[in-house]
């Protein structure tokens, strides 16, 4: 035996060494494997690259204006899946036509940086706050004073949270949203009539027409807009839910199918382009009700002041809220209050 090891023999005088055709045959067995797992790449890229474009021009539909958010708000980052927590200005306007009217809901949409909890936070109609350049008054006046930037920036101070985005909702949009889904269903806790309506105490499916008199209804509830702001936001939840249903967003040809009908009744804010839109949209995991929680601005006590019933925050709690929806730490604060 060679003592270089040039000739290696095992013990039973079999050569170790792998055949040349072998090593041949191997080689081209790679060649191949690698040759197919490139085409399976370029095929999933393929695909998923015509699955975005296909989403992304669903998306070139929806209404995009200025001036829906304050003019000294920061640029924000585009929001992936790790770049926080997202908060979203929801506001109902009251408008038909040209009078701009004033803001009949709003809300804050708070989608946590994980992208598997949304709260639905309500500000009362009522609230009394200071609005920029205008004084003291209701919340909702911001929106008849200045538009939605003005409503946005009236919010922002009441809470010290800089918001991200703005999305606007009229009547004759939500009206058309909910019968374009084909209705919603939501639990009605307390059974009510309202524009020759009547609404049952349980699960009732509601679109149109019929939709709008459920969520404007204040008279004739026991705690008056606190009903019906949660009238709202459950409201809400539902078409949320509805349109985040699996095979909505896994689906281009359904994607567009939505996405082209809120492009007829949403107006959003120009930072909220479908770059970051998509990216909410493919990387947020909510689809049961208990991922969408709802909460309200906590309120002290009711008050007269100059002919006007108005609400009075809590100051304590609005700050803790506040602090709360700042750091992404809703969760902790739903765990010490829950439902409003």
């Amino acid at each position: 035996m060679d003592d270089l090891g040039l000739d290696v023999f095992n013990e039973a005088g079999h050569d170790p060494r792998p055949d040349p055709g072998e090593h041949t045959k191997q080689r081209k067995w790679l060649r191949r494997s690698l040759l197919a797992l490139t085409v399976v790449i370029a095929l999933v890229v393929g695909v998923a690259g015509f699955y975005v474009a296909v989403g992304l021009s669903a998306l070139q539909g929806l209404k995009r204006e200025p001036g829906l958010l304050p003019t000294d708000n920061p640029e924000p980052i585009t929001q992936t899946m790790d770049d926080g927590p997202v908060d979203i200005v929801l506001i109902g306007s009251d408008s038909r036509g040209s009078d701009r009217g004033r803001s009949d809901t709003l809300m804050v949409a708070h989608l946590n940086t994980e992208r598997n909890a949304l709260y639905l936070i309500s500000f009362p109609r009522d609230l009394y706050v200071e609005i920029p350049g205008h004084g003291k008054n209701k919340i909702n006046a911001a929106y008849a004073f200045g538009g939605p930037a003005l409503a946005v920036k009236t919010l922002q101070n009441t809470t010290g949270v800089t918001m991200d985005h703005t999305a606007i909702i009229d009547f004759e949009g939500f009206i058309g949203l909910t019968t374009d889904v084909g209705g919603v269903t939501v639990f009605n806790q307390i059974a009510s009539s309202n524009l020759g309506y009547d609404f049952p105490r349980g699960d009732i499916t509601i679109k149109g027409e019929q939709a709008l008199a459920y969520v404007r209804q204040r008279y004739g509830l026991p705690r008056g807009d606190f009903d019906r702001a949660e009238r709202q936001r459950i409201v809400v939840r539902a078409l949320i839910l509805k349109l985040l249903k699996p095979g909505t967003v896994a689906n281009p040809a359904t994607f567009n199918a939505v996405a082209s009908k809120l492009g007829s009744y949403v107006t959003i804010d120009e930072r909220l382009t479908n770059d970051v839109i998509w990216n909410l949209a493919t990387g947020t995991n909510i689809g049961t009700s208990g991922q969408i929680r709802q909460l309200q601005a906590p309120i002290a006590r009711a008050k007269r002041i100059n002919g006007a019933d108005v609400l009075l925050a809590d100051r304590g709690r609005l700050t803790e809220l506040s602090e709360a929806i700042r750091t992404d730490q809703l969760g902790a604060y739903w765990d010490a209050y829950g439902e409003e």
